[in-house]
Formats: structure tokens, C-alpha cells, sequence
């Protein structure tokens, strides 16, 4: 459960308590129980988490030593022989 939020109320300074996560429109209105203005919150944005950086292993992929054969103009995919017919 998170922490809960406070609201006042701008007539009459009611401090109103609630909790974010049962906020499940976009603007959810009440009216204050002391004083009925009608008073609105906004969903709170969604928190994203951020990304865990990869491993030193995983961050760049090893290529290994570049052969004669195999240069660095080379296709990733091998070619195929063009057959006419």
C-alpha cells in the first residue's frame, strides 16, 4: 500500500486524506464532507522503472578477430550463388 495523500480543501481548509492507488479514472471529483465543494484529483503519473543496465558481458556483443575471408564489408547474411537457368 503507498503512503497517503492530503487534499485541502480551498473553502474551507479541510485536510483530506487519501489513497493514490484506488484512483483508477484519469480525474476522480468528490465533494468535500464538510463544506460539499466539489474537489478533483488527477491520477498520479505512472512511474516507470528504470531499464537495469546489462552485464559488461552483454553490453557489446564480441565479434572475435576479423579474418582475411571475413571482412568488415561482409554481408551478415551469406549469399547465396545466383543459379540461372
Amino acid at each position: 500500500m503507498a503512503a497517503l495523500k492530503q487534499i485541502i480543501c480551498p473553502k474551507c481548509l479541510a485536510k483530506l486524506k487519501f489513497d493514490p492507488d484506488k484512483i483508477t479514472a484519469e480525474v476522480v471529483k468528490f465533494k468535500c464532507p464538510n463544506c460539499k465543494t466539489v474537489l478533483s484529483i488527477r491520477k498520479p503519473p505512472a512511474q516507470k522503472e528504470p531499464p537495469s543496465p546489462l552485464p559488461p558481458e552483454l553490453s557489446k556483443p564480441d565479434t572475435g578477430p576479423v579474418s582475411e575471408t571475413q571482412g568488415a564489408d561482409t554481408p551478415d547474411q551469406p549469399q547465396k550463388p545466383n543459379d540461372k537457368i
